[in-house]
């Protein structure tokens, strides 16, 4: 059995070269929706907006689907399947949406991902995590691993050919450091979790999850 046939339970992914775009259409209608001041995402159209709630809520599941198209159903953070989350993946604004933070990138195809519940709501919740840039949104530094900027790869070790699942910083990486604190990767509860998994699945398969998880990260590949 080919290992991209297959889900691996979890996977730490690059989201470089990627992102998901917008028809002129959806351009349009984002357009409807300015100034964005951070409520326009969940909240009340504003009255003098000729944009439907329903329509908008329709935009907002759309990019949900974009998302799912090029990162998977991973968390972008911890890196569980969703079936592993305990809960449906979230759309994620990297830099947060709120009023008090960064609502002019609430449709920046590079601030959006997919988040599990704890890592999104419990862990990161409104953290900022940008340098206060509110116009131009690659001109901020991020202090975490930033999935579209970033190579992962370069700021953490994925100990999965030991069979353990430990995951490290490498290269002293600050990025990486913050990254694995902020989401708690190197716990007892969350290596234990990755290394069950990693049990599971070769159980499972005969596959080494080592070598479906280079072969499907090496070919750039998300397993839906």
């Amino acid at each position: 059995m080919s290992p991209t046939s297959i889900d691996l339970p979890f996977l730490f992914q690059s989201l470089m070269g990627k992102s998901i775009t917008f028809t002129p259409d959806e351009q349009s209608f984002i357009k409807g929706l300015e100034p964005l001041e951070g409520g326009e995402w969940e909240g009340k159209i504003k009255p003098s907006s000729t944009i439907r709630r329903t329509d908008r809520d329709a935009m907002v599941t759309a990019i949900k689907t974009k998302l799912l198209a090029i990162q998977g159903d991973y968390c972008i953070y911890c890196g569980l399947h969703e079936k592993y989350c305990g809960s449906k993946l979230q759309r994620e604004h990297i830099a947060h949406k709120g009023r008090d933070g960064y609502p002019t990138f609430m449709f920046e195809p590079f601030n959006l991902c997919l988040a599990c519940y704890r890592c999104n709501c419990e862990l990161k919740n409104d953290l900022d995590i940008a340098s206060g840039n509110k116009t131009t949104y690659n001109e901020n530094a991020f202090i975490i691993i930033h999935p579209y900027f970033d190579e992962i790869n370069n700021e953490l070790d994925i100990g999965v050919s030991t069979g353990q699942g430990i995951i490290k910083v490498k290269n002293k990486s600050i990025k990486g450091i913050k990254t694995i604190e902020l989401f708690e990767l190197d716990s007892v509860h969350k290596t234990l979790q990755r290394c069950g998994l990693i049990r599971a699945y070769e159980e499972k398969t005969g596959i080494k999850y080592e070598d479906a998880y280079h072969q499907i990260t090496g070919n750039k590949y998300v397993s839906k």
